[in-house]
């Protein structure tokens, strides 16, 4: 079995589901994520190797508008929070969301270029918007008769977190 790839057109994606992600009492994702993945790891490197190069690495999926990107001031970061599980929000994680630490981003941009991919992330969207305030029996994350509280967002995209991401690097 043979198969051609148009160079620039195959995609691999790493999501930033925690190891607590589960999907009908199968909690698959295990060290997967964005911020857990052994980028060290010979299967994962040797697959890429083996899709050549030209290919993107995808940062991103369903919480990536609630990644703040984290950088250090005088050498210290702020603290980070992990994902945390509720029935209050439609993924099933609280919309305060977590971090990408610089140095992690510095590790991500390394892995890709031992590979010569591109790097393709998405930006925190909802960074400035408030969330309805949902009553307390509210399961937001059951996609039937879900209540509009669950997904109505109001306010204004703060770009100043995304801003500094893109600004820095652009100049790493």
């Amino acid at each position: 079995l043979e198969h051609h790839f148009i160079p620039g057109f195959l995609c691999v994606n790493v999501d930033w589901w925690p190891e607590s992600k589960c999907d009908f009492d199968h909690c698959t994702w295990g060290n997967s994520s964005v911020l857990t993945l052994d980028l060290k790891d010979h299967v994962i490197r040797g697959a890429l190797k083996h899709l050549g190069p030209g290919q993107k690495l995808r940062i991103g999926g369903s919480l990536t508008d609630f990644v703040r990107y984290d950088f250090p001031v005088n050498g210290t970061y702020k603290k980070c929070r992990a994902f945390h599980k509720t029935d209050h929000a439609r993924l099933g994680y609280d919309e305060k969301g977590t971090c990408l630490r610089w140095h992690r981003w510095e590790e991500l941009q390394k892995f890709c270029g031992d590979f010569s991919c591109d790097l393709i992330f998405g930006l925190n969207g909802l960074s400035g918007y408030h969330k309805e305030t949902c009553p307390k029996i509210a399961r937001c994350h059951v996609h039937s008769n879900r209540p509009s509280c669950c997904t109505k967002w109001t306010g204004k995209w703060d770009s100043k977190n995304s801003f500094e991401f893109l600004r820095r690097a652009r100049d790493a």
